[in-house]
This record gives C-alpha cells, structure tokens and sequence, in this order.
C-alpha cells in the first residue's frame, strides 16, 4: 500500500510518498499574499495534492497534527484538522492523522547535521517534516 505523507502549514505543504520507506517529495508554496487555510490557495492545493495520488497511485494520506504536550490541539491544528477533512471529502482517500510533534525542528536538525545552508532548509524542511511523518507512520503501522 503506498501513502503520501503531508505536513500542512499555512504558507507552505510538505509531501513525501512511501510504501515501507518514506521519501521526500515536492513542498507546495502559497503565494506572498495567499494561505492553504483560505480560497484560492486552499482549492488549488488540494488540486495539486489529488494529481499527486493519482501519479503516485497512492491508497491513502498520512496528515500531520501538531498537538500541545498537555494533549490538547492548538488553532494551528484545529485549521489543518479541517483541510484535512476537506481533503479527505474531496479526494474520497483514506486519510490517517498522526501527531506531527517536533517534526520540523527535527527536519531543520536534520539539515543543519548535513551542512545546508539556510536556503536550503527553508526549501526543504517542510518536505522533509512529511517524510518524518509518514515514516512514523509506517513504521508505527508495519505489519508484524
């Protein structure tokens, strides 16, 4: 079963794409003026999103959630909660939320480790925050 892994931000859309290893993928940018949360960006994206399951021939999407250490979720999360929902109605998928805590430090950590410059990270940290949700995911979903 391949997934595509989403981080979703409010300026930009981390994607990965994986079976049983996730990879990076491409990070989906709104325009200076524009956000994923409202029209047009918001239907544009999911566009986007749903031409990239149908190339990958993915069966279902792992959405990042950003939850508070007290468990709660903040208004980040409740707005990437309903794209998701939006998503998911939209491209009739599969859709699996997983807590997407620290992924983005990790993803910049991840880069400074490998020497990338600050460019760089900014490009793909949010590419590689999906690919860090997704392979938790996975990995948390292996067959055993």
């Amino acid at each position: 079963m391949k997934y595509l892994g989403l981080d979703i931000g409010r300026k930009a859309i981390g994607i990965a794409v994986g079976e049983q290893l996730a990879s990076e993928l491409v990070t989906l940018r709104a325009a200076k003026d524009e956000n994923f949360y409202q029209e047009p960006a918001r239907g544009r994206s999911m566009g986007e999103i749903g031409s990239f399951v149908e190339t990958e021939n993915t069966s279902a999407i792992v959405v990042g959630l950003p939850v508070k250490e007290d468990g709660s979720h903040s208004e980040e999360s409740k707005l990437i909660e309903a794209y998701a929902t939006e998503l998911e109605s939209k491209l009739g998928i599969k859709l699996f939320r997983v807590d997407e805590t620290l992924t983005s430090y990790m993803a910049e950590e991840l880069l400074e480790g490998q020497g990338a410059e600050r460019k760089e990270i900014e490009e793909r940290r949010d590419q590689l925050s999906a690919q860090l949700i997704l392979q938790q995911f996975l990995e948390e979903n292996a067959p055993t």
